[in-house]
């Protein structure tokens, strides 16, 4: 048998072909590029699914944990009794610490409307949702006005970022330069200046 290598984009991939003429042996490679195609889709598929009913569990147990507290009169520590008695009985599962219940409670919180959660939500892995929670401001914020730099076209993020958004919204494309151009000389902030407004803001928050 002879040894041959399968290239797509710079990346070989080995394989072993027999006594064929020129034809059999492209129509090989190419069947090779079809079912390496179809199982990475597969296994993509499996990864979403699989993260699909993660994120709709933890879910369930924040809803489970918001209804139960006012019926019997549980207070917090029963997110305390939770994280140490679910490892106990499911001892391979790490992931019911008292911070990730507690994160999962306000999952549950912030998305109590169910058919969003379907629609968008589950799409996203719970690492994000985690960084997501950090940065849901608090009721008595004032509202802010900003913009979402994204550097791919991730356009599930972005739909997530501006899915409860009413108010108008402009989108635009952007691209990197290497230098300032001409007409913005002179009317931007330096580096030093934005430093020094950093470390002013870092200041205040810290008195």
């Amino acid at each position: 048998m002879k040894s041959n290598s399968l290239t797509e984009k710079n990346n070989p991939i080995p394989i072993s072909l027999g006594k064929h003429d020129v034809l059999d042996k492209q129509v090989y490679r190419l069947f090779v590029l079809q079912l390496k195609g179809k199982i990475t889709l597969a296994r993509v598929h499996a990864a979403r699914s699989v993260n699909r009913h993660l994120i709709r569990l933890y879910w369930d147990i924040g809803k489970g944990i918001v209804e139960k507290q006012p019926i019997h009169g549980w207070g917090q520590s029963v997110v305390e009794d939770l994280s140490r008695d679910l490892p106990k009985a499911l001892p391979s599962l790490r992931c019911f610490s008292a911070a990730n219940l507690w994160a999962m409670r306000r999952f549950h919180v912030e998305y109590t409307d169910a058919s969003f959660l379907q629609q968008l939500v589950e799409e996203l892995p719970w690492g994000h949702h985690l960084l997501l929670l950090e940065k849901v401001k608090a009721p008595e914020d004032n509202p802010s006005i900003g913009m979402i730099l994204c550097a791919q076209k991730d356009e599930l993020e972005v739909e997530f970022s501006l899915k409860t958004k009413t108010n108008p919204i402009g989108v635009a494309a952007y691209h990197l330069t290497p230098k300032l151009p001409k007409e913005f000389k002179g009317k931007l902030p330096t580096e030093k200046q934005l430093l020094s407004v950093v470390r002013e803001s870092f200041q205040r928050d810290s008195q």
